[in-house]
């Protein structure tokens, strides 16, 4: 079963915005700067995805993840 993605352009962006925010927050907090909210930050990150990769397991064939939503 196919489903319809959004284009490779789109998620290259998101996963390079995905990492550098990751490695900005382990930064942080390796630094001992912002601490609480790197540590927040990276809760967010890691997080997230996750869900929305179990959101979108309920929608139907023919729809990409902003159509779903």
């Amino acid at each position: 079963m196919q489903w319809e993605t959004l284009p490779n352009r789109f998620w290259i962006l998101y996963y390079l915005f995905f990492l550098a925010t990751l490695g900005t927050a382990i930064y942080s907090i390796v630094k001992k700067k912002g601490k609480i909210l790197s540590f927040i930050t990276l809760m967010f990150t890691v997080t997230l995805p996750m869900i929305v990769l179990i959101y979108s397991l309920g929608r139907a064939e023919g729809m990409n993840e902003f159509e779903h939503s």
